[in-house]
């Protein structure tokens, strides 16, 4: 049974979209710090494997030179369930529209990137903010909250008129949503967890400055994703069998002009489309523009 439940983690990594690869590495790094805790509890083993300190993000810059893998480590570590299945949750609810829309590629930037920025907007907060004076050198950040709202406020300022349905509530527009939690995070600065809350605005600012860019034609992850993309060209070059010729040639000048045509065509229809999304919904789309949209975002 073992076996079979780590087939399955091992095939869905390897083949499964991206919003699952990171409800697994964080849960499986959740139980994996869980285990090592409860092990150091009970044989009494003085917090050696209390791992977390090494890996959260230190409020002071001083600190965070001693620990520089701090800025993409803390996004993968939660205090406790709780934490997890929330963060986990959010990411489920957003990543899905956001695939569908933009495609699988372009999360994994978007998840590095918010994180990044949710952190340093906290360390830079920290150190300039008189009420944070006295905590800045012993405050800790952790958690994938950053990174998760970065994907979910990039989609719901793409698609603000997007309507989802929420229990006891119903139908409500995404743009609603993203402002209802930007405000209570904004006015719970002062209460508990203020480092987090900052956190989490830093990762907002960042998805809704993604998604401006994106409606100007411009992505801020596309070369962290050609670089993705050719780690994974790599990988399957490797795994192919020796016995096949492999076939090396360069591309003309005339079809590099058809390829870049033919992308400029593809984006002017979903950008269309999208547009149509955003001012009248999804149920305004005729049959043919929702399959046409699917099948875009599942090329992306």
């Amino acid at each position: 049974m073992s076996n079979s439940i780590l087939d399955d983690i091992k095939f869905n990594l390897r083949t499964g979209n991206n919003i699952l690869r990171f409800v697994i590495i964080n849960a499986g790094i959740f139980i994996i710090l869980g285990l090592l805790s409860l092990i150091d509890n009970l044989f009494k083993l003085g917090g050696i494997l209390h791992f977390n300190e090494y890996f959260t993000f230190p409020s002071s810059p001083v600190w965070w030179l001693r620990k520089p893998w701090s800025l993409l480590s803390y996004m993968f570590l939660h205090q406790d369930l709780f934490h997890l299945l929330g963060n986990m949750v959010m990411l489920y609810f957003g990543g899905r529209i956001f695939t569908e829309f933009l495609g699988n590629k372009r999360i994994v930037a978007l998840y590095f990137a918010g994180g990044i920025a949710g952190a340093l907007l906290y360390m830079l907060l920290y150190n300039t903010i008189p009420m944070f004076a006295d905590a800045g050198i012993i405050s800790n950040l952790l958690g994938s909250s950053a990174a998760v709202l970065a994907i979910f406020f990039a989609i719901a300022s793409y698609l603000p008129n997007y309507e989802v349905g929420l229990i006891l509530i119903g139908p409500v527009r995404l743009k609603y949503i993203a402002l209802f939690l930007f405000v209570l995070d904004l006015l719970s600065i002062d209460q508990n967890n203020p480092g987090g809350h900052i956190a989490h605005i830093g990762g907002a600012l960042f998805g809704i400055a993604y998604a401006t860019g994106l409606r100007k034609g411009y992505d801020f992850t596309i070369t962290f994703n050609n670089m993705v993309n050719k780690i994974e060209n790599l990988f399957s070059k490797r795994n192919q069998s020796s016995a096949k010729m492999k076939v090396s040639y360069r591309e003309s000048t005339s079809q590099k002009a058809k390829a870049v045509k033919e992308a400029k065509n593809k984006q002017e229809v979903i950008d269309a489309i999208l547009d149509k999304i955003s001012k009248s919904g999804y149920d305004s789309l005729t049959k043919s523009e929702q399959e046409t949209i699917f099948k875009m975002s599942k090329e992306d």
